[in-house]
């Protein structure tokens, strides 16, 4: 369930910048916002969560301060969200349990 509202919180109040994947190239940069941080990147991985929080609470550069605008849960639950993300673009085969690993298929192979 957190994850479930981390997922929709980012949505509504990041992706418009960094998009839904997190790359940084949501619909506010297509307008000429400018380009904010990839949230797979080796810069965003290697933070802790507080400090993640902390961006999200306080803001940092071109990115606004979202404190008065998201509760204290839901800016937590985003972060977790975060780590989805950052996950997500770095997985291997490796990270998939063993009785899973039949369910995925080769690129390109429709079911």
């Amino acid at each position: 369930m957190l994850v479930r509202r981390g997922r929709e919180r980012f949505t509504i109040y990041c992706a418009p910048c960094h998009d839904r994947s997190g790359s940084g190239h949501g619909i506010v940069v297509q307008r000429g916002y400018p380009l904010p941080v990839d949230l797979s990147s080796d810069r965003v991985l290697t933070m802790s969560d507080g400090e993640i929080f902390n961006v999200i609470t306080k803001g940092v550069r071109n990115m606004p301060s979202y404190g008065a605008q998201i509760p204290v849960d839901d800016r937590w639950n985003i972060v977790g969200w975060v780590r989805v993300i950052g996950r997500s673009q770095h997985a291997s085969i490796e990270d998939v349990p063993a009785e899973h690993k039949g369910d995925i298929l080769p690129q390109g192979v429709m079911p």
